[in-house]
C-alpha cells in the first residue's frame, strides 16, 4: 500500500483539479445555457427563497411555413435558479413550455426579447420574414414588447 500512496494522491489531486474546472460550467447550466447573457440582458436568477411580487404567463406559439414550432420546458431554469422570465411544462412528461414570468420586483416589466435571450435565440431567423399578433391583432413590436399575464403572442415565420 505504501507503494502505491504517491500515485493515489496524485489521482485525488488531479480529481480535485478537474471538479473545480468543471464546476462552474455546472453551476451556470441548465439547459446547456450561460447565465451571463441573461444578466446582460437584465435577467435576474431567482430561488424559492425568494417572495415574488409578480407571476404571470403569458402564451407564445411560434410558427414555420404553417407548422408549430414547440416552446420547450426548462427553457431558463439551472440546477441553481430559475430566470425570471422561463418555462415550465404544461403537464407531466410535456415537452412543450409555458411561459412563467416571476419576480420579486413589483414594477418590472419584461420584454420578448428578454425570453429569446434566456432561450439562447433571437427572434429573428436568417431567411424568414417575421409577423406577430397579440391576442389577435397585428403586432410590430416584436422583441419590445410588454408581457403581460394571459397574453397571446403568436410568431409566424415564413420563407
Amino acid at each position: 500500500m505504501k507503494k502505491y500512496k504517491p500515485l493515489l494522491i496524485a489521482l485525488g489531486a488531479f480529481a480535485v483539479l478537474i471538479v473545480l474546472f468543471m464546476l462552474p460550467s455546472f453551476l451556470n447550466s441548465g439547459t446547456g445555457t450561460n447565465t451571463g447573457p441573461w444578466a446582460a440582458a437584465g435577467i435576474s436568477c431567482i430561488n424559492g427563497d425568494l417572495q415574488l411580487s409578480q407571476h404571470f404567463h403569458p402564451n407564445l406559439k411560434i410558427f414555420v411555413d404553417g407548422k408549430e414550432e414547440l416552446v420547450p420546458a426548462n427553457i431558463g431554469l439551472t440546477p441553481l435558479c430559475a430566470a425570471e422570465v422561463h418555462t415550465h411544462p404544461y403537464g407531466p412528461d410535456d415537452p412543450q413550455g409555458t411561459l412563467h414570468i416571476e419576480t420579486p420586483f413589483a414594477e418590472k416589466k419584461f420584454k420578448l426579447a428578454q425570453f429569446f435571450v434566456v432561450w439562447g435565440k433571437t427572434i429573428e431567423r436568417p431567411g424568414f420574414a417575421v409577423s406577430m399578433t397579440v391576442d389577435g391583432k397585428p403586432n410590430t413590436d416584436l422583441g419590445a414588447l410588454i408581457l403581460a399575464d394571459k397574453q397571446q403572442i403568436v410568431l409566424k415565420y415564413i420563407k
